[in-house]
């Protein structure tokens, strides 16, 4: 279950969270384009889920629609993950519970930041809590699965922005990657606590 209780086609939720807002308010299509600074017609393009704002219109609409400060990131948050499942629609299952193999170029990168750092590569999967001690030197073999959460954990655990390793990983397209790098409360809402592999038997 995804935090934002999603429905019905992710890329169609920006266009949905936007018309609830409206009608709450009781605004037509032009009185509330004119308080944020847009035509109706574009507007209405959003709505219909033909269009996708830059990520400017979030903060506008959260200080145009929310009430409170809570309830303006509440509404910030929606709109931030609205757009970014307009050109992600996979940020929704954004855990890969079965995990899988990383590429050679993610392998790399995450290789280099390990060696550079001097950590040591049985204490981190320890520290992940992966099924073995052995279990990341296996990933960057290629040999083994990792989750997308697990990912994102080990690369906390380096101090390096985890969107590096997720987009090395093909996991985040650039299109939704300026929204994420700059939103890290709304990637921690995609991810739920880290699923492991199983143990090989």
């Amino acid at each position: 279950m995804n935090p934002f209780n999603v429905v019905g086609p992710p890329e169609k939720m920006l266009g949905a969270v936007v018309i609830r807002l409206r009608e709450k308010h009781q605004l037509t299509l032009r009185e509330m384009s004119k308080q944020l600074g847009i035509s109706p017609s574009f507007l209405n393009l959003i709505e219909n889920g033909e269009r996708c704002p830059k990520k400017e219109f979030a903060f506008k609409l959260a200080k145009a629609m929310g009430e409170t400060p809570v309830e303006q990131q509440q509404i910030e948050n929606e709109i931030l993950l609205g757009i970014v499942l307009y050109h992600f629609p996979g940020a929704l299952v954004f855990l890969n519970t079965q995990g899988e193999k990383l590429n050679s170029q993610a392998r790399e990168v995450i290789r280099n930041d390990i060696e550079s750092q001097k950590r040591d590569i049985k204490s981190l999967s320890l520290e992940l809590q992966l099924p073995t001690e052995n279990y990341l030197r296996e990933v960057l073999l290629g040999e083994s699965p990792i989750t997308r959460q697990q990912i994102y954990e080990l690369a906390k655990k380096m101090n390096v922005p985890p969107q590096k390793y997720l987009l090395h990983a093909g996991y985040i397209p650039y299109e939704a990657l300026s929204i994420l790098n700059d939103s890290p409360s709304l990637i921690n809402s995609l991810l739920s606590s880290p699923t492991v592999p199983s143990k090989k038997r």
